[in-house]
């Protein structure tokens, strides 16, 4: 099983999601939001600070290690009341939109639903980057949450449809003089801590951080899963046809020998009567 909890900023619209093997490292995952939140870097700036949580009810948040953490970080925490999902921020209708998203964008890529993570944060990642008009400040008018935390407009050439056939270059370094320059994938995402592509092997089930790699969107994961299954179904129905077929030329000749077996029965049969008729009518 795997969970995940995402954080957004109102102020800014921004997104975070982490994934946790067990509800309980949920203290961490706030932990490092928070520390995210607060760096000070050439590429990476937030300008604002944060002093208030919005969350649910739920125990996990009402923890002593949760408070720890808050009284560490000078925080305030805000609980909303039980199912009354609307006071949380609008957090809990944003990741049913989401969810929604990445259901559809693992329909269409083929992949199967145990790549959910992967078309999460897809989702995630695509929508810090997608202009939203709601805003606190006049200078984040017409801005999308990604530019509004970092100061930097995104990139379109660097989207690519989730599940997109990649051929990922390997290195002069790491193979053999015979060996191919490329080996096939599939891309699954963006890595959070790195500038690459997370690219899927289906030859070793691994997912993979590449760099220097080339798109064909046009081609995606189930295509050419569907193109084999396609060819592997076209393959059977070839064979039961010739076995029809077979079946049905045995029948008609089964048919036809068994009428002229009949055939020459009836005609020794009435050739036998003629005669027997002759015999008894001679004097």
């Amino acid at each position: 099983e795997l969970y995940f909890n995402m954080a957004k900023c109102k102020y800014l619209g921004h997104r975070i999601i982490y994934f946790m093997k067990t509800k309980d490292e949920i203290v961490e995952t706030v932990r490092q939001y928070i520390l995210e939140t607060r760096m000070r870097d050439k590429e990476v700036y937030c300008e604002y600070k944060l002093d208030l949580i919005v969350t649910d009810s739920d125990k996990l948040y009402m923890s002593a290690a949760f408070s720890k953490l808050e009284s560490e970080h000078n925080i305030r925490h805000w609980f909303a009341s039980p199912y009354t999902h609307a006071q949380a921020g609008g957090i809990e209708s944003d990741m049913r939109v989401i969810g929604e998203n990445a259901i559809i964008v693992i329909r269409s890529s083929g992949f199967p639903l145990c790549m959910w993570p992967y078309a999460y944060s897809y989702v995630v990642w695509g929508k810090n980057r997608s202009y939203t008009k709601q805003h606190f400040q006049t200078d984040h008018k017409y801005k999308t949450p990604h530019e509004r935390r970092f100061g930097i407009k995104p990139d379109l050439a660097e989207m690519v449809v989730f599940g997109s056939k990649t051929f990922v270059y390997i290195d002069a370094d790491t193979r053999t003089k015979m060996q191919d320059h490329v080996w096939v994938g599939y891309f699954v995402g963006y890595p959070f801590s790195s500038k690459g592509y997370l690219v899927y092997d289906p030859a070793r089930t691994t997912v993979y951080v590449r760099y220097h790699v080339l798109f064909d969107e046009r081609v995606v994961y189930g295509d050419e899963l569907g193109e084999k299954k396609r060819e592997k179904e076209r393959k059977e129905s070839e064979h039961e046809s010739l076995v029809s077929q077979d079946a049905e030329e045995l029948a008609q000749a089964q048919h036809s020998q068994l009428k002229q077996t009949m055939q020459r029965a009836l005609d020794v049969s009435m050739t036998d009567g003629v005669l027997s008729l002759i015999h008894i009518s001679e004097p």
